[in-house]
């Protein structure tokens, strides 16, 4: 146990503690009132087991952790004996984490035991947790052999911001299934780079993805990825927020081996936004996962794609998207693609939907032809055709009523232009403008409605002798409220 103000590791230094047999190895506590700094090659903070015993675990409270140049935080489980503990668990409660480098936090198992678990979390009493990556740092959780990987749980109040070019990742070499990642709290961010990764490349399960996110979810030039390699069946990303935004980012649940790939979950409250994203999942030799998103409103910007692809599989998975209105711009899609099985299906549960340009296209079609045309598909091709249920929309064509040609009456505007008093024998036209606010001082508002060519005064009327209006005369600014014949009220000047 350390108390400080300010703890470094460095040039190789190490507080560990580790078990080698039948004994319960120790717990590591640092209670660090401002930085905890690790730096260089083979400096560290680690627990360890590879006896029977149950391995310790490392705590850490600190102000700020920076790890840097080839420091490590590990918790290894070796031991090949049969029992029901798991691996040293890392806990580390801090507002911000800054990652430097080639860089660690472990905890992982190379024997039967289960890997321990990652809990990073928001100091107590703290709001924030904020991560930054820089050079390809990672944190994961790991198993190579049979024991179950560890899983990694992020923790904060109000906000967790993962920043920068770095791995934050779970995953399985063996036969035991890879951990879970787990995000929680109000408004998570991801951005800049940061790779999220659930995989398996063995027999075992991957890890699924979980986000809970009361207000907001930022993804941004990120990507959120579950995979297999192996036999094993990919994760699946489960995400749950009020709003979700995407930028230049992906979401993908992936087999390139034989097993499975995982499936992708979204239920927003809000508005989902992609811009220049893809929300897939794809399988070379296996079948393919479903999507499923329930959102508020679905809004595809610009190449932002939703698709499900199937190579040498049975069939590819279905995509069901369900939400108030869904639009889609620009060059954005929407497939389900399998080129040797079936196609999977897309149904839109929506009462409202826009595709840009959108128009019904053949099947049978590569869904790479359909990528830069500048116009929104939806395709289900594949040796059998998946099935495609839009939602009908005929009932508002059917209700469109066609405008008449001439909207408004010109003669009413020429006639009804100015005031007269019917006392008076003789009047002139003047012209104040079409009403409303001026651009500047000085200038005539401009008329949103042209008219008519002007009639000659009727034969019975008084000649004008006036000259008329033109540019450079001042504007006639009205004088008064004058009673129409009609009982109506207009405000106008009165013609002289």
């Amino acid at each position: 146990m350390i108390n400080t103000k300010e703890l470094t590791v460095f040039n190789g230094g190490e507080i560990s503690a580790s078990t080698l047999g039948e004994g319960n190895a120790g717990t590591i506590s640092l209670n660090v009132t401002n930085n905890t700094n690790l730096i260089g090659d083979n400096s560290r903070l680690s627990v360890a087991t590879s006896g029977s015993g149950k391995p310790g675990n490392i705590v850490l409270t600190t102000g700020h952790l920076n790890v840097s140049q080839g420091a490590e935080i590990t918790a290894t489980a070796t031991s090949t004996a049969t029992n029901s503990q798991e691996g040293g668990n890392i806990t580390i409660y801090t507002p911000e984490m800054n990652l430097n480098g080639r860089v660690a936090i472990i905890a992982e198992t190379q024997g039967v035991i289960p890997a321990g678990t990652i809990n990073l979390q928001s100091p107590k009493g703290g709001q924030n947790l904020n991560i930054n990556f820089s050079q390809s740092a990672e944190i994961s959780a790991s198993t190579s052999a049979q024991g179950t990987g560890g899983s990694i749980v992020l923790t904060a109040p109000e906000a967790i911001a993962l920043l920068g070019q770095g791995t934050l990742k779970v995953e399985s070499s063996g036969l035991g299934n890879a951990g879970n990642i787990n995000f929680s709290t109000q408004n998570l961010t991801i951005a800049g780079g940061v790779t999220v990764l659930a995989s398996t490349s063995a027999q075992g399960t991957g890890g699924n993805i979980d986000v809970i996110a009361g207000n907001s979810f930022l993804l941004g030039q990120s990507n959120l990825l579950t995979e297999t390699t192996g036999i094993g069946i990919a994760g699946n990303i489960n995400i749950s927020t009020s709003k979700f935004t995407a930028q230049n980012a992906q979401i993908s649940a992936r087999s390139q081996g034989q097993g499975n790939s995982g499936n992708i979950n979204f239920y927003v409250m809000g508005e989902l936004s992609a811009t220049d994203s893809e929300i897939q999942t794809s399988a070379l030799q296996s079948s393919g996962g479903a999507i499923n998103i329930t959102a508020g409103d679905i809004r595809l910007w610009g190449n932002s794609d939703i698709s499900t692809n199937v190579f040498s599989g049975v069939g590819g998975g279905d995509i069901t998207l369900t939400a108030d209105s869904i639009l889609a711009f620009h060059d954005s899609d929407i497939l389900a693609f399998a080129r040797d099985g079936k196609g999977g299906n897309i149904t839109l549960n929506t009462p409202a939907f826009f595709g840009f340009n959108y128009r019904p296209l053949p099947d049978g079609i590569d869904p790479v032809t359909l990528d830069g045309n500048e116009r929104v598909d939806i395709n289900a091709s594949g040796a059998v055709n998946g099935l495609i249920n839009l939602p009908d929309l005929s009932f508002i064509q059917n209700s469109l009523t066609k405008l008449p040609d001439n909207l408004i009456n010109t003669e009413n505007i020429i006639a009804n232009s100015c005031v007269v008093r019917s006392s008076k024998k003789q009047g002139t036209f003047n012209i104040t403008g079409s009403g409303g606010l001026p651009t500047r001082p000085g200038d005539a508002s401009v008329s949103p409605f042209p008219t008519a060519e002007v009639r000659s005064i009727p034969s019975n009327s008084v000649s004008i002798t006036t000259p008329g209006w033109k540019r450079g005369d001042p504007i006639v600014e009205p004088t008064g409220v004058y009673k129409l014949p009609s009982g109506e009220l207009a405000l106008h000047s009165e013609c002289f």
